[in-house]
């Protein structure tokens, strides 16, 4: 959207007029290139995967960059571990909330998408039987 803004204002005659510092056009541009390829990459994601996927990357992404940003300004070691303790638990918790992490204890794997679709395929099966059951005694009648 930025590339096709910047087209049509350049066509249309409006001139920029950009400080002395080169860098900040090319960091512009970097930064479009960046979004271009993160929502690109977001949407193969989706497409290939579910959003669940995307919510689990995004927490990851920005886990890094919390990490990234604790570490460089040598914050304290307690709070470092305490904020990877906390990144660790809240992983794990979008694991087993998008249900890429199953357990299969204390009755945790009754709801998930795999269960319900053996018991619908269960049901299935028993309608299927009942309904052979009765075509059978027409049969005999």
């Amino acid at each position: 959207m930025a590339i096709v803004l910047a087209i049509i204002i350049k066509i249309s005659g409006f001139e920029f007029s950009f400080s002395s510092n080169f860098n900040i056009f090319l960091a512009f541009l970097f930064l479009i290139f960046y979004h271009f390829l993160r929502n690109l990459f977001a949407m193969i994601i989706i497409y290939t995967f579910t959003p669940h996927h995307l919510s689990f990357l995004n927490l990851l992404f920005y886990v890094m960059i919390l990490l990234i940003y604790r570490i460089s300004n040598n914050h304290s070691v307690i709070i470092i571990i305490c904020d990877l303790i906390i990144d660790l638990l809240m992983i794990f918790s979008t694991l087993l909330f998008n249900e890429m992490v199953i357990i299969n204890k204390w009755g945790l794997n009754k709801n998930t998408k795999i269960e319900l679709l053996i018991k619908e395929q269960h049901e299935f099966d028993v309608e299927n039987r009942e309904s052979e059951l009765i075509d059978e005694k027409k049969e005999n009648e």
